[in-house]
Protein backbone atom coordinates (compact mmCIF):
# COMPACT_ATOMS: atom_id res chain seq x y z
CA UNK A 1 0.00 0.00 0.00
CA UNK A 2 1.53 3.35 -1.22
CA UNK A 3 1.93 5.90 1.46
CA UNK A 4 -0.92 7.85 0.37
CA UNK A 5 -3.28 5.40 0.53
CA UNK A 6 -2.18 4.69 4.23
CA UNK A 7 -2.61 8.22 4.86
CA UNK A 8 -6.31 8.25 3.24
CA UNK A 9 -7.31 4.85 4.99
CA UNK A 10 -6.75 6.36 8.02
CA UNK A 11 -8.33 9.36 7.31
CA UNK A 12 -11.54 7.65 6.31
CA UNK A 13 -11.71 6.27 9.41
CA UNK A 14 -11.30 9.18 11.27
CA UNK A 15 -13.24 11.40 9.41
CA UNK A 16 -15.17 10.17 6.09
CA UNK A 17 -18.17 10.00 8.18
CA UNK A 18 -18.19 12.90 10.38
CA UNK A 19 -17.76 12.72 14.02
CA UNK A 20 -19.61 10.44 14.68
CA UNK A 21 -18.08 8.11 13.78
CA UNK A 22 -15.03 9.48 15.38
CA UNK A 23 -16.09 9.09 18.15
CA UNK A 24 -17.69 5.98 18.52
CA UNK A 25 -14.27 3.96 19.19
CA UNK A 26 -14.58 5.77 22.51
CA UNK A 27 -15.35 4.42 25.62
CA UNK A 28 -18.92 6.33 26.20
CA UNK A 29 -17.34 8.74 28.91
CA UNK A 30 -15.16 9.63 26.34
CA UNK A 31 -17.66 9.86 23.75
CA UNK A 32 -19.54 12.03 26.27
CA UNK A 33 -16.39 14.40 26.47
CA UNK A 34 -15.76 14.31 23.14
CA UNK A 35 -19.61 16.01 22.40
CA UNK A 36 -18.81 18.66 25.21
CA UNK A 37 -16.43 19.72 23.31
CA UNK A 38 -17.93 19.65 20.31
CA UNK A 39 -20.92 21.55 21.33
CA UNK A 40 -18.05 24.21 22.75
CA UNK A 41 -16.38 24.48 19.13
CA UNK A 42 -13.75 22.35 19.69
CA UNK A 43 -12.59 19.11 18.51
CA UNK A 44 -10.13 16.24 19.73
CA UNK A 45 -8.81 14.41 16.80
CA UNK A 46 -8.15 11.18 18.88
CA UNK A 47 -5.41 10.10 16.38
CA UNK A 48 -3.07 13.16 17.56
CA UNK A 49 -4.54 14.33 21.25
CA UNK A 50 -4.84 17.42 19.28
CA UNK A 51 -7.75 19.99 19.99
CA UNK A 52 -8.75 22.50 17.30
CA UNK A 53 -11.21 25.20 16.99
CA UNK A 54 -13.77 24.25 14.83
CA UNK A 55 -14.42 27.99 13.74
CA UNK A 56 -12.00 30.19 11.36
CA UNK A 57 -10.00 32.68 13.44
CA UNK A 58 -12.52 35.87 13.57
CA UNK A 59 -15.63 33.64 13.63
CA UNK A 60 -17.33 32.48 16.94
CA UNK A 61 -18.97 29.59 17.71
CA UNK A 62 -22.81 30.09 19.10
CA UNK A 63 -24.70 27.07 19.67
CA UNK A 64 -23.86 24.23 17.02
CA UNK A 65 -22.46 26.71 13.79
CA UNK A 66 -19.51 29.23 13.62
CA UNK A 67 -21.11 32.84 12.84
CA UNK A 68 -19.47 36.00 11.41
CA UNK A 69 -16.66 36.65 9.08
CA UNK A 70 -13.06 34.82 9.42
CA UNK A 71 -10.01 37.35 9.24
CA UNK A 72 -7.63 36.94 6.87
CA UNK A 73 -4.16 38.26 8.27
CA UNK A 74 -0.36 37.91 7.65
CA UNK A 75 1.69 35.61 9.36
CA UNK A 76 2.89 38.14 11.95
CA UNK A 77 -0.75 39.19 12.48
CA UNK A 78 -1.58 35.66 13.15
CA UNK A 79 0.78 34.78 15.64
CA UNK A 80 -0.26 38.00 17.56
CA UNK A 81 -3.81 37.50 17.65
CA UNK A 82 -3.75 33.80 19.05
CA UNK A 83 -2.75 35.92 22.45
CA UNK A 84 -6.22 36.81 22.71
CA UNK A 85 -7.88 34.29 21.50
CA UNK A 86 -10.12 32.43 24.07
CA UNK A 87 -12.56 29.58 23.56
CA UNK A 88 -13.80 27.10 26.59
CA UNK A 89 -12.12 29.05 28.82
CA UNK A 90 -8.63 28.10 27.55
CA UNK A 91 -5.98 30.53 26.38
CA UNK A 92 -3.15 28.62 25.06
CA UNK A 93 -4.34 28.23 21.39
CA UNK A 94 -1.58 29.04 19.26
CA UNK A 95 -0.86 28.28 15.30
CA UNK A 96 -0.41 24.83 14.44
CA UNK A 97 2.27 23.65 12.96
CA UNK A 98 2.50 22.81 9.30
CA UNK A 99 2.77 18.70 10.24
CA UNK A 100 -0.36 19.78 12.46
CA UNK A 101 -2.00 21.53 10.57
CA UNK A 102 -1.87 18.89 7.05
CA UNK A 103 -3.72 16.24 9.61
CA UNK A 104 -6.81 18.12 9.07
CA UNK A 105 -6.29 17.10 4.77
CA UNK A 106 -8.70 14.98 4.00
CA UNK A 107 -9.17 14.19 0.14
CA UNK A 108 -12.02 11.63 -0.49
CA UNK A 109 -10.49 10.37 -3.55
CA UNK A 110 -6.69 9.86 -2.48
CA UNK A 111 -3.62 12.19 -3.25
CA UNK A 112 -1.98 12.71 -6.91
CA UNK A 113 1.43 12.31 -5.55
CA UNK A 114 3.75 12.65 -1.71
CA UNK A 115 5.05 14.97 -0.55
CA UNK A 116 8.26 16.31 1.94
CA UNK A 117 6.89 18.96 4.64
CA UNK A 118 8.56 19.85 8.07
CA UNK A 119 7.73 17.57 10.42
CA UNK A 120 7.55 20.60 13.59
CA UNK A 121 7.28 19.70 16.66
CA UNK A 122 9.50 16.85 15.54
CA UNK A 123 12.89 16.74 14.30
CA UNK A 124 13.20 16.54 10.44
CA UNK A 125 10.41 15.75 7.88
CA UNK A 126 7.37 13.88 7.10
CA UNK A 127 6.72 12.44 3.64
CA UNK A 128 2.86 13.09 3.43
CA UNK A 129 -0.26 12.70 0.36
CA UNK A 130 0.21 16.09 -1.56
CA UNK A 131 -3.08 17.51 -4.06
CA UNK A 132 -6.03 15.62 -4.22
CA UNK A 133 -6.92 13.52 -7.10
CA UNK A 134 -9.32 14.78 -9.55
CA UNK A 135 -13.43 14.26 -8.44
CA UNK A 136 -12.58 14.76 -4.36
CA UNK A 137 -14.60 16.78 -2.66
CA UNK A 138 -13.78 20.46 -1.90
CA UNK A 139 -12.76 21.67 0.53
CA UNK A 140 -10.26 19.13 1.82
CA UNK A 141 -11.13 18.94 5.50
CA UNK A 142 -14.31 17.17 6.98
CA UNK A 143 -16.76 20.06 6.40
CA UNK A 144 -18.89 18.16 9.60
CA UNK A 145 -16.49 19.38 11.93
CA UNK A 146 -14.82 22.50 10.63
CA UNK A 147 -16.40 25.97 9.55
CA UNK A 148 -14.14 26.95 6.52
CA UNK A 149 -13.21 30.76 5.74
CA UNK A 150 -13.77 31.99 2.65
CA UNK A 151 -9.88 31.87 2.04
CA UNK A 152 -9.38 28.51 1.97
CA UNK A 153 -5.11 28.97 2.45
CA UNK A 154 -4.47 28.83 5.90
CA UNK A 155 -1.24 29.92 7.94
CA UNK A 156 0.66 27.10 9.77
CA UNK A 157 3.78 28.65 12.51
CA UNK A 158 6.65 26.78 10.32
CA UNK A 159 8.78 29.18 8.61
CA UNK A 160 11.12 27.73 5.90
CA UNK A 161 14.85 26.84 6.67
CA UNK A 162 15.96 29.39 4.29
CA UNK A 163 14.23 32.38 5.79
CA UNK A 164 16.96 33.76 7.31
CA UNK A 165 18.42 33.71 3.53
CA UNK A 166 15.58 34.90 1.37
CA UNK A 167 12.85 37.46 2.49
CA UNK A 168 10.71 35.53 5.26
CA UNK A 169 9.07 32.42 4.20
CA UNK A 170 6.65 30.38 6.11
CA UNK A 171 4.37 27.54 5.31
CA UNK A 172 0.88 27.25 4.81
CA UNK A 173 -2.04 24.50 3.68
CA UNK A 174 -4.39 24.93 0.98
CA UNK A 175 -7.40 23.33 1.39
CA UNK A 176 -8.56 24.26 -2.00
CA UNK A 177 -6.65 21.17 -3.32
CA UNK A 178 -4.68 19.67 -0.08
CA UNK A 179 -1.69 21.05 -0.35
CA UNK A 180 1.28 22.10 1.19
CA UNK A 181 3.97 24.80 0.31
CA UNK A 182 5.34 27.85 1.37
CA UNK A 183 5.61 31.15 0.75
CA UNK A 184 6.35 34.87 1.84
CA UNK A 185 4.84 35.56 5.18
CA UNK A 186 3.15 38.82 3.90
CA UNK A 187 -0.09 37.81 1.80
CA UNK A 188 -3.58 37.61 3.95
CA UNK A 189 -4.51 34.42 5.03
CA UNK A 190 -6.84 32.40 7.16
CA UNK A 191 -6.10 31.06 10.48
CA UNK A 192 -7.19 27.71 12.52
CA UNK A 193 -5.65 27.08 15.64
CA UNK A 194 -4.90 24.95 18.15
CA UNK A 195 -4.67 23.55 21.36
CA UNK A 196 -2.22 20.66 22.17
CA UNK A 197 -3.89 19.11 25.50
CA UNK A 198 -1.41 15.95 25.85
CA UNK A 199 2.37 15.07 25.05
CA UNK A 200 2.40 14.27 21.46
CA UNK A 201 3.56 11.37 19.60
CA UNK A 202 5.60 11.19 16.87
CA UNK A 203 4.30 7.82 16.15
CA UNK A 204 0.89 8.98 15.54
CA UNK A 205 2.08 11.37 12.76
CA UNK A 206 3.68 8.93 11.50
CA UNK A 207 0.74 6.57 11.58
CA UNK A 208 -0.83 9.49 9.63
CA UNK A 209 2.17 10.55 6.93
CA UNK A 210 3.25 7.16 6.32
CA UNK A 211 6.63 7.15 7.28
CA UNK A 212 9.94 9.81 7.87
CA UNK A 213 12.06 11.11 4.68
CA UNK A 214 15.45 11.01 5.73
CA UNK A 215 17.57 11.23 2.85
CA UNK A 216 21.61 11.61 3.30
CA UNK A 217 23.41 14.50 1.28
CA UNK A 218 25.53 11.98 0.12
CA UNK A 219 23.19 10.23 -1.83
CA UNK A 220 22.94 12.59 -4.07
CA UNK A 221 26.46 13.72 -4.52
CA UNK A 222 26.78 11.75 -7.29
CA UNK A 223 24.01 13.27 -9.68
CA UNK A 224 24.09 16.82 -8.23
CA UNK A 225 27.99 18.08 -7.13
CA UNK A 226 30.12 17.25 -10.41
CA UNK A 227 33.74 18.21 -10.90
CA UNK A 228 34.32 20.86 -13.68
CA UNK A 229 35.98 18.80 -16.62
CA UNK A 230 35.49 20.20 -20.48
CA UNK A 231 36.59 20.22 -23.59
CA UNK A 232 38.44 22.70 -25.77
CA UNK A 233 35.60 24.26 -27.23
CA UNK A 234 33.65 24.69 -24.30
CA UNK A 235 36.80 25.45 -22.21
CA UNK A 236 37.05 28.63 -24.58
CA UNK A 237 33.34 29.79 -24.37
CA UNK A 238 33.74 29.13 -20.22
CA UNK A 239 36.50 31.75 -20.38
CA UNK A 240 34.54 34.17 -22.39
CA UNK A 241 31.77 34.27 -19.70
CA UNK A 242 29.68 31.68 -21.62
CA UNK A 243 28.72 27.38 -20.80
CA UNK A 244 27.55 25.12 -23.17
CA UNK A 245 25.18 22.99 -21.53
CA UNK A 246 25.94 19.11 -23.07
CA UNK A 247 23.24 17.71 -21.91
CA UNK A 248 20.67 20.23 -23.95
CA UNK A 249 23.09 22.25 -26.32
CA UNK A 250 21.99 25.10 -24.68
CA UNK A 251 24.75 28.28 -24.52
CA UNK A 252 24.36 30.31 -21.27
CA UNK A 253 25.47 33.41 -20.13
CA UNK A 254 27.15 32.55 -16.58
CA UNK A 255 26.74 36.56 -15.32
CA UNK A 256 23.22 37.68 -14.92
CA UNK A 257 22.27 40.11 -16.60
CA UNK A 258 24.24 43.92 -15.88
CA UNK A 259 26.95 41.87 -14.64
CA UNK A 260 30.29 41.84 -16.15
CA UNK A 261 32.82 38.96 -16.96
CA UNK A 262 36.33 39.79 -15.62
CA UNK A 263 38.18 36.99 -16.66
CA UNK A 264 37.22 34.28 -13.74
CA UNK A 265 33.84 36.08 -12.17
CA UNK A 266 30.95 37.83 -12.38
CA UNK A 267 31.65 41.52 -10.96
CA UNK A 268 28.66 44.47 -10.06
CA UNK A 269 25.39 43.72 -9.15
CA UNK A 270 22.41 42.41 -11.26
CA UNK A 271 19.57 44.27 -12.45
CA UNK A 272 16.14 44.04 -12.46
CA UNK A 273 13.13 44.37 -14.03
CA UNK A 274 9.38 43.70 -14.93
CA UNK A 275 8.90 41.10 -17.37
CA UNK A 276 8.40 43.23 -20.31
CA UNK A 277 11.32 45.24 -19.54
CA UNK A 278 13.42 41.95 -19.48
CA UNK A 279 12.23 40.90 -22.78
CA UNK A 280 13.54 44.54 -24.30
CA UNK A 281 16.80 44.32 -22.39
CA UNK A 282 18.45 41.57 -24.29
CA UNK A 283 17.43 43.49 -27.88
CA UNK A 284 21.24 44.37 -27.97
CA UNK A 285 23.18 42.17 -26.06
CA UNK A 286 26.21 40.70 -28.14
CA UNK A 287 28.06 39.00 -25.65
CA UNK A 288 30.90 37.00 -27.62
CA UNK A 289 30.15 38.65 -30.47
CA UNK A 290 26.62 36.89 -30.60
CA UNK A 291 23.62 39.09 -31.23
CA UNK A 292 20.96 36.03 -30.57
CA UNK A 293 20.69 36.16 -26.71
CA UNK A 294 16.99 35.76 -25.14
CA UNK A 295 14.94 35.09 -22.32
CA UNK A 296 14.80 30.78 -21.66
CA UNK A 297 11.63 29.25 -21.58
CA UNK A 298 10.88 28.14 -18.13
CA UNK A 299 11.88 24.81 -19.08
CA UNK A 300 15.31 26.03 -20.65
CA UNK A 301 15.71 28.20 -16.60
CA UNK A 302 14.47 25.31 -15.39
CA UNK A 303 17.45 22.63 -16.07
CA UNK A 304 19.66 24.74 -14.84
CA UNK A 305 18.40 24.15 -11.15
CA UNK A 306 20.50 22.01 -8.51
CA UNK A 307 19.31 20.54 -4.83
CA UNK A 308 22.53 19.35 -3.60
CA UNK A 309 20.06 17.56 -0.86
CA UNK A 310 17.37 16.71 -3.61
CA UNK A 311 13.56 18.22 -3.42
CA UNK A 312 10.26 18.15 -1.52
CA UNK A 313 7.95 17.22 -4.57
CA UNK A 314 6.81 17.99 -8.09
CA UNK A 315 5.75 20.97 -10.19
CA UNK A 316 3.85 20.92 -13.84
CA UNK A 317 5.50 23.63 -15.97
CA UNK A 318 4.97 24.63 -19.54
CA UNK A 319 7.17 22.37 -21.75
CA UNK A 320 7.96 25.76 -24.29
CA UNK A 321 9.54 25.01 -27.02
CA UNK A 322 7.61 21.39 -27.19
CA UNK A 323 4.47 21.17 -26.28
CA UNK A 324 2.39 20.60 -23.81
CA UNK A 325 3.82 20.06 -19.95
CA UNK A 326 6.66 18.55 -17.67
CA UNK A 327 6.29 17.15 -14.69
CA UNK A 328 9.74 17.85 -12.85
CA UNK A 329 11.12 18.06 -9.30
CA UNK A 330 10.11 21.69 -7.01
CA UNK A 331 11.69 23.11 -4.28
CA UNK A 332 14.91 22.30 -2.55
CA UNK A 333 14.99 20.26 0.74
CA UNK A 334 16.02 22.24 3.66
CA UNK A 335 19.40 22.42 4.15
CA UNK A 336 20.49 22.51 0.07
CA UNK A 337 23.21 24.92 -0.82
CA UNK A 338 22.32 28.38 -2.04
CA UNK A 339 21.86 29.35 -4.59
CA UNK A 340 20.22 26.64 -6.31
CA UNK A 341 22.39 26.44 -9.62
CA UNK A 342 26.11 25.15 -9.76
CA UNK A 343 28.51 28.37 -8.84
CA UNK A 344 31.32 27.06 -10.15
CA UNK A 345 29.81 27.33 -13.71
CA UNK A 346 27.52 30.55 -12.69
CA UNK A 347 29.35 32.76 -10.10
CA UNK A 348 27.91 35.49 -7.87
CA UNK A 349 24.32 34.48 -8.92
CA UNK A 350 21.74 36.15 -6.34
CA UNK A 351 18.89 34.17 -4.72
CA UNK A 352 16.34 35.80 -6.63
CA UNK A 353 13.73 35.10 -8.92
CA UNK A 354 15.07 34.84 -12.69
CA UNK A 355 12.08 35.69 -15.63
CA UNK A 356 11.58 32.95 -18.19
CA UNK A 357 9.69 34.01 -21.29
CA UNK A 358 6.28 32.18 -20.74
CA UNK A 359 3.20 33.87 -19.77
CA UNK A 360 1.16 32.05 -17.57
CA UNK A 361 -2.38 30.71 -19.84
CA UNK A 362 -4.54 30.76 -16.41
CA UNK A 363 -3.35 33.72 -15.13
CA UNK A 364 -3.93 37.43 -16.49
CA UNK A 365 -0.75 39.38 -16.14
CA UNK A 366 1.21 35.92 -14.69
CA UNK A 367 4.49 34.80 -16.32
CA UNK A 368 6.74 32.10 -15.40
CA UNK A 369 10.38 32.06 -13.23
CA UNK A 370 12.55 30.43 -11.03
CA UNK A 371 13.54 31.23 -7.91
CA UNK A 372 17.00 30.24 -7.01
CA UNK A 373 16.98 30.78 -3.92
CA UNK A 374 14.37 27.60 -3.34
CA UNK A 375 14.47 25.60 -6.93
CA UNK A 376 11.28 26.30 -7.63
CA UNK A 377 9.26 27.07 -10.29
CA UNK A 378 6.18 29.09 -10.36
CA UNK A 379 4.01 32.30 -11.75
CA UNK A 380 4.21 35.71 -10.81
CA UNK A 381 2.86 38.74 -11.52
CA UNK A 382 4.52 40.26 -14.65
CA UNK A 383 4.79 43.54 -12.85
CA UNK A 384 7.10 42.43 -10.40
CA UNK A 385 11.00 43.34 -10.46
CA UNK A 386 13.07 39.74 -11.62
CA UNK A 387 16.59 39.28 -12.70
CA UNK A 388 17.20 37.58 -16.05
CA UNK A 389 19.73 34.79 -17.33
CA UNK A 390 20.41 35.35 -21.01
CA UNK A 391 20.61 32.12 -23.52
CA UNK A 392 21.12 30.78 -27.23
CA UNK A 393 20.34 28.24 -29.40
CA UNK A 394 17.06 25.58 -28.81
CA UNK A 395 17.55 22.32 -27.17
CA UNK A 396 19.33 19.96 -29.35
CA UNK A 397 18.18 17.04 -27.05
CA UNK A 398 15.19 15.48 -26.92
CA UNK A 399 11.54 15.76 -25.27
CA UNK A 400 12.39 12.43 -23.63
CA UNK A 401 15.97 13.50 -22.54
CA UNK A 402 14.94 16.20 -20.98
CA UNK A 403 11.97 14.38 -19.34
CA UNK A 404 14.63 12.04 -17.91
CA UNK A 405 17.00 14.95 -16.93
CA UNK A 406 13.84 16.28 -15.09
CA UNK A 407 13.26 13.18 -13.18
CA UNK A 408 16.75 12.96 -12.09
CA UNK A 409 16.51 16.89 -10.60
CA UNK A 410 19.08 18.83 -12.34
CA UNK A 411 20.59 18.63 -16.03
CA UNK A 412 24.34 19.95 -14.55
CA UNK A 413 26.65 17.04 -15.35
CA UNK A 414 29.49 17.93 -16.97
CA UNK A 415 30.74 15.37 -19.10
CA UNK A 416 34.01 13.08 -18.76
CA UNK A 417 36.59 13.95 -19.83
Amino acid sequence: MTISNRFESHRRLLMAYGFFLTLAAFSSTHVKAGMDLLAQGMWKDPATGLIWDRCSLGQKWEGNSCVGDASEVDWEAAKNLTQKHQLGSHSDWSVPSVAELHTLVYCSQGFEKEYSIPATPFAGDFLTGQTCNKNSSNPAINTSIFSMAANWDYWSSTTHSLSGILPDLAWSVMFDGGYAYSLAKWPKKSVRLVRRAEVLSRESFLLLFGKELRVKSDEFEASFVKSLKLDESDAKLMQEGMWKDPATGLIWDRCSFGQIWNGSACDGTANRYSWAEAHDALKNYNLGGYNDWHLPTVVQLRTLVQCSLGFHGEKHIPAEPFSGGFDTLDICKDGSNVPSLNTNIFPNTPTSFYWSSVADDNRENGSWGVLFGLGSSYVSDASILGRIRAVRGNHSASRERIEELFRQGSTIELPEK
